[in-house]
């Protein structure tokens, strides 16, 4: 399965060390997409949004493919 089971609340989700790391799983799933989404809005720097963008090197054109992850390259390109 592509689906990511997230089982804290996205409020705590948000920080950027919880998503460091796990960008393009978190990203394929509806929950974990938002949490990427709302990390990628509270990032203090250009660096730190970068750090996000370059997990996805390699695999952006499955992760646009994907309902979920689409709202995350979205996400990344207008931040």
């Amino acid at each position: 399965s592509t689906c990511v089971e997230v089982t804290q609340s996205e409020e705590s989700c948000s920080e950027e060390p919880s998503v460091v790391g796990r960008v393009r799983e978190l990203s394929r799933d509806p929950i974990g997409s938002r949490i990427v989404q709302a990390a990628l809005e509270k990032a203090e720097s250009e660096d730190q949004r970068c750090r996000f963008a370059h997990e996805l090197r390699g695999h952006i054109h499955e992760t646009i493919c994907c309902p979920h992850g689409n709202h995350v390259v979205q996400k990344i390109i207008s931040t």
